[in-house]
């Protein structure tokens, strides 16, 4: 007898032994009263095992019913199923039954699971895995299951496990992220979901966005938290566990972090001064986040100190009327009368779940934990003692009313989550920002104040009018705009983090509009009393006179931010190398800054002035003369690194410091000092914490696919100049490229004139420019400063009047012209055929053919000449010159766009492959210099050489690759602006004209 073989107990015949006879199945006549006695029989049996040893033992009872003929049952083995169903030799998919679609049973994976990427399962892959269940002990009764629906229905709840393993460890990882973080919110601009009936307390979520596709998130042990890092990176948008405790190469490689123009503004650049590298250990160096490496950061919840009262019914009346005399006034951006109408509301009724309890509440938190001003001890120290003294400076302490704040701020966080769009709800995110500045817990300040200005932006953008300039709501829009663009360039400044956008919108407002006040001059502030409103007598004067400091302060404030931010840009957008490079001009910015300053302060209102070196008078002169420390020690820090790394330069000894660069880097020491001293403060408020941020994965991988998508998806620009704007007369043009696509273009005759120049346009423009002063090409522009309109028509002008012809044409997929290759962007490659169709084109002519003709390309022209010549030297035999400004890589561009944006150039992989599967090509294959080896005509070109969109090494690698000793290389200075070299010609045409005379003559 054949060896027992578990596999063919599910086949046909064992199934139906007993069941059905060989004639039965023969005539086809099945006994349907029988079979279901006896599939009744079996059920029982592995219900009961008693009835399952009747059986065995042939007890079974009989079915009433006609019979042809009478069969022994014989009992079958305990361990397989007495009754299931019969299987088709040959059984489509899971996925093919569930769609009731015919399968043709490939085998791993279907033709229809193939075509729709679904996975494929038949039920006998799965059989062995149930009866690794059964051998488990997974089944009550011992026994496996081949039916296919219970098949199913485990491999359901299998996956249904797996999603569960995978939310908890997400939600374990987030956790451990973002502990102590805002409300789960809406995102913005979008719509935001409102709980109109709330019965409990809503439940605290961190604010994090996973994506869905995102593999899940594993935190460190609580071993490995100790010593290091959590952050270990293995692939491209995961984080994982550091294996076996992790080492220094494990870590997230934060050298390769993003270097923003502001880089050098950031206090941690300190640690890369070369100067500075013989005295500091390697755990110094390797400092690249004073925030994110520090011990005290804010990721972890911070327990109150103590018990405290709690929520006091009582007190919203007298803790708003404290909020709004010692807090308030550094951001006016309620209205008083409306928020004391609140607190009267709410001691009388008790609070709600709306954004006028949430109000109330985080200005009772604030007013807990405020104290009123006064002068620091340090401060007053500094200013009577000599530089050689040692000052004792205290450490900040906290406040005896913290553990009642964070009551008051607590119960305020659970309503943070039923806002929506409105200025009350932008305004309740604004002051829970200002709570955790309080806290020293900047990052959550920074998330708050993010979702202040997005739901501002939102409100914005939903309203279909403007409010008239005289009602209160408008004054509310303005106060808490200008707020949150302070709050977000103090963030912004040094760290290079993309804001939420605020300030590209249009606000049509330069300021906020103060309110009425009368009287106050001359005015000394007699208390720190807040009333209801204007009582009798002397009260209601000092109330005028703080609020006249306070508005002063206020417009003071944001009037500094722009000038300081403008300042800043100017100072740092070209980095360490520029500066030492250029000390001359580094020592002239600086005194010019200086001079500036001295004006700024000049001109400040009486009220809120300050005396340099000596205490403030108040709260709001302390305020001002720390923002102008800031200033002048962002200014003269430049020179103080010039001063301290000039000896190391000694391969450039003919480029001597100025006379006065000594003293200015003097001066940067001295003010870095009273800096410090100035920051000491035993008071808490909006301004205490410094700050700073980077960007979290959700944000990398968008900002990645918005790289990668602007080579195949951009806004086409119309012609939004003609040659009639400056009295051209010309001829539209239509020819072939290499390939046939149409081209469309303008031909310039110039009468008596036997040279002839063709000339196209940069990527984004076409052949009249590009009208990047409007939108939506406005807001692609403007992060680098190139929000300007470029119009191309002078230059057309220019060119005529010295006697050429000039065909100028939109290339393929831009303009008019005809679209082709998918759309796409491909550095020159496919656009070469564009040029070497022009080129045809004036060959074809009759009034050209036999002119002398040179090239005029720009930018991704020029890229497209350099591979057109490389591809088909011979159709420019006879070409005499080519200029052209800024060629440029894509690899070099998109580098510097990676570390315009703060993101790590490690993540230069996955946007090479995003732009791959857009275009078939590889970032490196966007370089011309390779074509470039192969020019043999005369080259002039000019690029601006602070270019913020490149970098003046890969202009000049394209130049040195061009294997020719009659070229020139001209650099733009005193810009960064990379549209400023599109209009040079206009402005400066002498140089280009006579390289143009030269050749063509």
């Amino acid at each position: 007898m054949a060896a027992h073989r578990p596999e063919l107990e599910s086949s046909y015949q064992h199934h139906r032994a007993g069941s059905i006879s060989h004639e039965e199945r023969q005539h086809g006549v099945y006994d349907s009263p029988r079979l279901a006695a006896e599939g009744e029989a079996t059920v029982s049996s592995d219900l009961n095992p008693k009835i399952a040893n009747r059986a065995g033992n042939g007890e079974s009872g009989e079915v009433a019913g006609p019979r042809r003929k009478r069969r022994r049952i014989t009992p079958l083995p305990p361990t397989t199923t007495d009754f299931t169903r019969r299987k088709r030799v040959a059984q489509a998919c899971q996925f093919c039954r569930l769609r009731k679609t015919k399968c043709d049973n490939a085998r791993p994976t279907c033709t229809y699971c193939l075509q729709h990427r679904a996975r494929c399962i038949y039920d006998d892959e799965v059989e062995v895995a149930a009866g690794a269940g059964n051998e488990s002990g997974d089944f009550s009764n011992g026994q496996g299951l081949d039916d296919g629906s219970s098949q199913d229905i485990l491999m359901r709840l299998e996956e249904i496990k797996d999603m569960l393993k995978q939310a908890q460890e997400t939600h374990e990882r987030t956790a451990r992220l973002l502990q102590s973080a805002p409300l789960s919110f809406s995102p913005l601009p979008g719509g935001v979901s409102f709980n109109g009936s709330v019965s409990t307390a809503p439940t605290v979520l961190p604010l994090l966005d996973v994506p869905s596709q995102a593999a899940p998130c594993v935190g460190p042990s609580p071993e490995e938290a100790q010593g290091q890092s959590p952050w270990t990176t293995s692939n491209v948008g995961s984080f994982h566990q550091t294996p076996g405790g992790g080492t220094d190469s494990d870590r997230v490689d934060m050298a390769s972090a993003r270097r923003s123009p502001l880089h050098a503004l950031r206090p941690e650049s300190l640690l890369e001064w070369a100067v500075f590298q013989p005295i500091l250990s390697d755990a110094d160096t390797g400092i690249k986040s004073f925030l994110f490496e520090s011990d005290s950061g804010d990721m972890a919840v911070v327990e109150p100190k103590g018990a405290g009262r709690g929520i006091r019914d009582d007190a919203y009346v007298s803790l708003c009327r404290k909020f709004l005399t010692h807090v308030h006034p550094r951001n006016p951006l309620l209205d008083e009368d409306t928020v004391m109408g609140y607190a009267r509301d709410i001691e009388e009724n008790g609070l709600r779940w709306d954004g006028a309890s949430c109000l109330v509440l985080l200005a009772c938190a604030l007013a807990t934990y405020t104290k009123p001003w006064r002068q620091s001890e340090a401060q007053t120290d500094a200013s009577q003692v000599g530089s050689a003294q040692v000052l004792s400076i205290p450490a900040i302490p906290d406040s005896e009313g913290r553990p009642e704040a964070d009551a008051y701020f607590t119960a305020a966080k659970k309503r943070l989550g039923l806002l929506g769009c409105s200025i009350q709800d932008s305004q309740c995110f604004f002051i829970a920002s200002i709570y955790e500045k309080y806290c020293l817990r900047p990052i959550q300040a920074w998330l708050y104040i993010q979702q202040a200005s997005s739901r501002l932006q939102a409100y914005l953008l939903q309203q279909g009018q403007r409010p008239p300039p005289t009602t209160s709501s408008l004054q509310l829009e303005q106060r808490i705009f200008w707020s949150c663009f302070r709050a977000e360039s103090e963030f912004h400044l040094g760290i290079g983090l993309p804001s939420s956008g605020l300030e590209e919108l249009s606000y049509p407002d330069a300021f906020p509009a103060p309110p009425e006040m009368v009287g106050g001059d001359g005015l000394e502030l007699a208390g720190d009393s807040y009333d209801d409103g204007p009582s009798p007598g002397s009260d209601a004067q000092p109330r005028v006179l703080q609020q006249q400091r306070s508005w002063s302060y206020y417009l003071a404030e944001i009037s500094l931010r722009r000038t300081i931010d403008d300042n800043a840009r100017l100072v740092y957008a070209k980095g360490p190398e520029y500066w030492m490079r250029h000390p001359a001009q580094v020592v002239q910015q600086c005194r010019d800054s200086e001079m500036q300053i001295s004006v700024w302060h000049h001109h400040l209102p009486p009220l809120i002035q300050f005396d340099q070196g000596q205490p403030p008078k108040n709260e709001f002169s302390d305020g001002l003369q720390m923002r102008f420390l800031e200033w002048r020690e962002m200014v003269l820090r430049p020179v103080l690194y010039l001063v301290l790394h000039h000896h190391l330069q000694s391969q450039q000894p003919q480029q001597a410091l100025p006379a006065d660069a000594l003293p200015l880097a003097a001066k940067a020491v001295e003010v870095c000092a009273a800096t410090i001293v100035h920051n000491v403060s035993e008071q808490r408020h909006g301004g205490t914490c410094s700050q700073n941020q980077t960007l979290s994965e959700v944000q990398i991988q968008e900002a990645l696919e918005g790289i990668a998508n602007t080579f195949r998806q951009w806004p086409e620009a119309p012609l939004y100049h003609w040659p009639e704007e400056e009295g051209l007369e010309y001829e539209s043009v239509t020819f072939p490229s290499e390939d046939g696509v149409p081209l469309e273009g303008w031909f310039f005759p110039c009468k008596g004139s036997n040279k002839v120049l063709i000339m196209n346009h940069p990527r984004l423009f076409n052949r009249a420019g590009l009208p990047s002063h409007i939108e939506p090409w406005n807001t692609l522009t403007a992060p680098s400063g190139n929000n300007i309109d470029v119009n191309f028509i002078p230059d057309y002008k220019i060119l005529h009047d010295a006697g050429y012809n000039i065909l100028t044409h939109d290339f393929r997929n831009y303009g008019l012209s005809g679209r082709a290759n998918g759309v796409l962007y491909s550095g020159g490659r496919y656009e070469s055929r564009d040029v070497i169709g022009s080129i045809r084109y004036i060959r074809s002519r009759p009034d050209t053919r036999n002119m002398t003709l040179g090239l005029f390309p720009r930018c991704m022209g020029g890229n497209a000449a350099f591979h057109a010549i490389s591809r088909l030297p011979e159709e420019f035999e006879g070409i005499r010159v080519i200029v052209t400004p800024q060629p440029i890589s894509a690899n070099m561009s998109t580098r510097v766009d990676l570390e315009r944006r703060g993101i790590p150039l490690s993540y230069m992989e996955d946007l090479d492959k995003m732009v791959f599967w857009r275009t078939s090509l590889h970032l490196e294959q966007y370089s011309p210099i390779p074509a470039a080896r192969s020019v043999t005509i005369p080259t002039y070109i000019y690029q601006v050489h602070d270019d913020i969109n490149t970098r003046p090494k890969d202009v000049q690698a394209i130049f040195d690759a061009i294997p020719i000793p009659e070229k020139k290389l001209f650099w733009i200075e005193n810009t960064t602006r990379r549209w400023d070299a599109y209009l040079h010609f206009q402005q400066q045409p002498e140089d280009i004209l006579a390289w143009l005379e030269k050749y063509m003559n």
